[in-house]
């Protein structure tokens, strides 16, 4: 009996010390390789270093923290990659992605990204739908949605305080944009290039917006303006504090 406890004893220390020594079989979802794995599942072509076989972070394109533990940022842009954006399948601790110019197609939700990204690049893609922008992590400082094949008439209330850079252009977003709520950190608005129509309120814009372009939309009426003429590019005319479309 004594000699079986001591067995016992000394197989459970072996094993706990494996586990700790990380030799143990990782989980399917237990670290940020297999979640990036499951990310480009679908991709087409895929990088000949985007295999199981190679640490994550040394895939091409993969940024990781200075421990070499964690996947900080991913840029996958100008490959002409085919596929989907599974925006469930991305690492804690990123914090940009940048997937520009591909054909990747889906429909963007963007409510389950990670806590910490700051800069998400999605622009000329073939995404649909209509995104929620009210759900975006509060790290967000820019979000670069521009020509895709969005449509619907986006919500702009409730977008990250930290937020300064919203690209929305060359899309098919229709309705009236409510102008009255924009984060205060704003710099850059682009609503360029879509199918938008009334009149919309830019009487309370951010004080910081230093570029709002709304041309190439269907705007109409007369509006009051808060920030000066030259920070406005439209296909109206500005003059003082007044913006002036056709008539509606």
């Amino acid at each position: 009996m004594i000699k079986a406890a001591i067995f016992l004893t000394t197989f459970v220390i072996l094993v706990l010390g494996q586990k700790h020594n990380g030799t143990e079989a990782p989980s399917p979802l237990g670290n940020d390789l297999n979640i990036m794995l499951q990310f480009i599942s679908d991709w087409s072509p895929k990088d000949n270093s985007w295999t199981y076989q190679t640490p994550v972070c040394q895939w091409a394109g993969v940024t990781c923290d200075s421990d070499g533990g964690a996947v900080t940022g991913f840029y996958a842009g100008d490959r002409g990659l085919t596929g989907t954006f599974n925006e469930s399948n991305l690492p804690a601790a990123l914090t940009f992605l940048n997937l520009r110019v591909n054909q990747l197609t889906g429909t963007l939700v963007l409510t389950a990204l990670p806590s910490n990204l700051a800069l998400l690049e999605l622009s000329n893609n073939q995404f649909t739908g209509t995104p929620i922008l009210n759900a975006l992590p509060a790290a967000l400082a820019s979000l670069y949605l521009n020509n895709n094949q969005l449509y619907g008439t986006p919500s702009l209330a409730g977008l990250p305080a930290n937020l300064t850079t919203l690209n929305l252009g060359a899309n098919y977003f229709t309705g009236t944009p409510l102008l009255n709520s924009l984060p205060a950190a704003l710099t850059a608005l682009y609503l360029n290039v879509n199918q938008f129509s009334g009149t919309p309120i830019l009487s309370d814009l951010p004080p910081n917006l230093a570029q709002a372009d709304l041309t190439q939309n269907d705007f109409c009426g007369s509006t009051v303006i808060n920030i000066p003429c030259a920070d406005i590019l439209s296909d109206g005319a500005c003059s003082g504090t007044t913006l002036t479309f056709r008539p509606c």
